[in-house]
């Protein structure tokens, strides 16, 4: 009898077993389908921080392969300025046990980088140990564009509203287009700024800058010969607002077009009705150059620069007639 009800448990427990593996392996399958077909891209690490697993959706958002992304660290993958904040907060996660809201750049496979927030927990093992990670991020490249574009444009209203009111009380021509680059960089609304006058012959009178300090020299030694820069030519051609998107193709002759990867420039005349005083440009980045709002406050700018130009060259030419005038007075008594 003992003999028996010694097999029976023994069936049972096999039974048991097995009836677990089957629920096992179905809940493997389940999960397995659920992660490859779910719509959120979604990523699973190792306790290092390297890729075990990526579903299509991440492989799709992200353009890569499974071969380039499984057993690479993911930090590999991210900006560089990111790469530190990726281990400080990695290390957190895994003592806390889950995540929310962790934001990251991560590279696309072309080379440009999306915005993303990813959340997820730890998996452990059995016997309460780390096993990985499962983690779903969103790409929120879009919703980080639109916050970036609206502090960028109220950045640039404060500084059309200062070169405003110095166009009000600067009456000295040289120091106005000094104190309007100058302003125009103040706030990180550009990059760098730089004027150019000219003489109604296009022949060159001075120029300025703000932010490009010494490399600014090869440029002016370009203007004080003569020669403009391509966008400069152009603008002069179109005689309104030139967009450079990509100066190192487009601007090859200009001394100032290299290193300005993630940067484009706005190029326009300063100008009062058909008289064109000279030239203003700025370095723009790349997220904000075809934004429309920003073009045209900039272009109204330069309508506003080239009417105190226009002011100050009458209110010059008002000065000298009446010293002439006086100087004739004072031949005459």
């Amino acid at each position: 009898m003992k003999l028996i009800n010694k097999k029976n448990r023994k069936m049972k427990d096999q039974k048991s077993n097995e009836k677990l593996e089957e629920e096992l392996q179905e809940n493997k399958e389940k999960y397995r389908s659920f992660f490859d077909n779910i719509l959120l891209s979604s990523q699973s690490l190792d306790k290092d921080g390297c890729f075990r697993e990526v579903n299509p959706a991440w492989l799709k958002t992200l353009g890569y392969s499974k071969d380039e992304v499984i057993g690479k660290w993911f930090g590999e993958f991210l900006h560089p300025n990111w790469k530190t904040h990726f281990k400080k907060s990695f290390s957190a996660f895994k003592k806390r046990g889950y995540v929310n809201d962790m934001q990251f750049k991560i590279r696309h496979k072309n080379g440009h980088y999306l915005d993303i927030s990813f959340e997820g927990s730890i998996g452990y093992k059995s016997d309460g140990s780390f096993n990985q990670t499962y983690c779903v991020f969103h790409d929120i490249t879009k919703q980080k564009q639109a916050e970036e574009t609206i502090k960028h444009i109220n950045i640039v209203l404060r500084t059309i509203s200062s070169v405003n009111q110095l166009i009000v009380v600067e009456k000295n021509r040289d120091e106005l287009i000094r104190k309007v680059c100058e302003i125009l960089i103040k706030n990180h609304a550009y990059a760098n700024a730089w004027i150019v006058l000219l003489g109604k012959d296009g022949e060159y009178l001075t120029s300025t800058e703000a932010g490009l300090g010494k490399r600014f020299l090869p440029l002016k030694k370009m203007l004080v010969e003569g020669t403009l820069p391509d966008c400069g030519r152009k603008t002069l051609k179109k005689k309104d607002m030139v967009i450079i998107e990509k100066p190192h193709e487009e601007c090859p002759d200009c001394p100032l077009s290299k290193g300005y990867a993630e940067y484009g420039g706005y190029t326009i005349c300063l100008k009062h009705g058909s008289e064109i005083y000279g030239l203003l440009t700025v370095s723009v980045p790349l997220l904000f150059i075809d934004d429309k709002t920003e073009q045209n406050l900039f272009w109204e700018s330069g309508q506003d620069i080239g009417f105190a130009l226009n002011s100050i060259e009458i209110e010059e030419k008002h000065r000298n007639s009446e010293s002439k005038l006086l100087l004739k007075n004072n031949n005459v008594l």
